[in-house]
């Protein structure tokens, strides 16, 4: 049951994954058949089973609901999505039922005004500050999605607050380290976004020191090595944009190294493939604002083929298909050569298609 109700992408929330732990061992005990049909891939017959069960329910109705949400979040975002909507009528002051519908409309219906008022909904709500701090970063993420960077920065600003509060009443969590170190690299990207580089560059500086403590204690996490090659590239995202070629080229490298290794460690994971052609398109950059083109378009046509590798692997990852757009897009800029402009528009009209 955990296997098919887990990211397909191998990237799990590690909030989420304790909430989908929980749940399935429940499920499990209370309808075993339905359990069998999901993870057997009858998807469709287990869930519908476990909604008529919870709608059934005079007592448990909202922990039914809450756990079909968090069975269903990362593979059917139609059913979580009622189940959350389920949770909410029935225990209005949920506030991480609220932050959860927010997450799906925007991944499901793509409503951001209704994100947008979930979010909200989910701060209100909140009563404790570890649940206003999650809060706060989907409220900064819907913001985010309207355009509206100015209240994202402040948002994220709140929550990054918060984060350092909780922190300093409990320094030697990990899960709070955490939680600060990825509030960090969001705010650094929408200060990033504002043009207050110099802000970012601190920003980004503070949350890579986080992210090689929580490494240094424990060098086998592949998630905290992936946050230090992550906030890497955030400090030379905010170098090159300070014209500091030298510190954004080594941070670069490094991410690009680190990558590597985690490839080699785990040669599935859809999100570290995808970093491998991203950190390779900023190395480009780099060589390319130094002025060694040959070497950037090098980097650049690295970068196409582990692009055009994913999309071969996963065919149906429209993610993937965006990375081999953008790495056609690079190398006609790089180059001006026309042949790749045209390869980055069939690309694009296959994904329109």
């Amino acid at each position: 049951l955990l296997a098919a109700t887990a990211p397909e992408n191998g990237v799990s929330d590690p909030a989420r994954q304790t909430l989908r732990e929980a749940a399935a061992t429940r499920v499990a005990e209370a309808d075993p058949d339905a359990a069998r049909d999901i993870a057997e891939g009858n998807v469709e017959e287990g869930f519908a089973a476990l909604k008529a069960r919870a709608a059934a329910e005079a007592v448990n109705a909202a922990q039914a609901w809450n756990d079909i949400g968090a069975l269903a979040f990362d593979r059917e975002q139609k059913t979580a999505l009622e189940a959350y909507r389920e949770v909410v009528r029935l225990t209005p002051q949920d506030s991480v039922a609220w932050s959860y519908i927010s997450t799906l409309e925007v991944r499901h219906t793509g409503d951001i005004d209704a994100a947008l008022k979930a979010a909200q909904m989910g701060l209100e709500t909140a009563d404790n500050s570890m649940q206003r701090a999650g809060a706060l970063d989907v409220l900064g993420d819907a913001q985010l999605l309207l355009d509206d960077v100015d209240a994202a920065a402040e948002t994220y600003a709140e929550s990054v607050a918060l984060s350092r509060s909780l922190l300093s009443l409990n320094p030697d969590s990990r899960k709070l380290q955490r939680d600060l170190v990825v509030g960090l690299a969001r705010l650094g990207a929408v200060k990033m976004e504002l043009g207050e580089i110099d802000a970012a560059m601190e920003i980004f500086q503070e949350g890579l020191k986080g992210s090689r403590k929580l490494l240094a204690g424990a060098p086998d996490d592949l998630k905290a090595r992936r946050d230090v090659s992550y906030d890497l590239g955030g400090v030379g995202d905010a170098a090159l944009a300070m014209d500091d070629v030298i510190t954004a080229r080594a941070a670069f490298e490094e991410s690009l190294e680190i990558t590597k290794g985690l490839l080699k460690d785990d040669p599935d994971q859809i999100e570290v493939r995808r970093d491998l052609p991203h950190f390779l398109g900023k190395l480009a950059e780099t060589e390319l604002v130094s002025g060694n083109e040959a070497a950037a378009k090098a980097l650049y046509l690295d970068g196409l083929e582990a692009a055009k590798s994913l999309v071969e692997d996963f065919p149906d990852n429209m993610n993937a298909h965006r990375d081999l757009l953008v790495g056609y897009a690079n190398l006609g800029d790089a180059t001006g050569e026309a042949t790749y402009w045209r390869e980055a528009r069939d690309v694009y009209r296959d994904m329109e298609a």
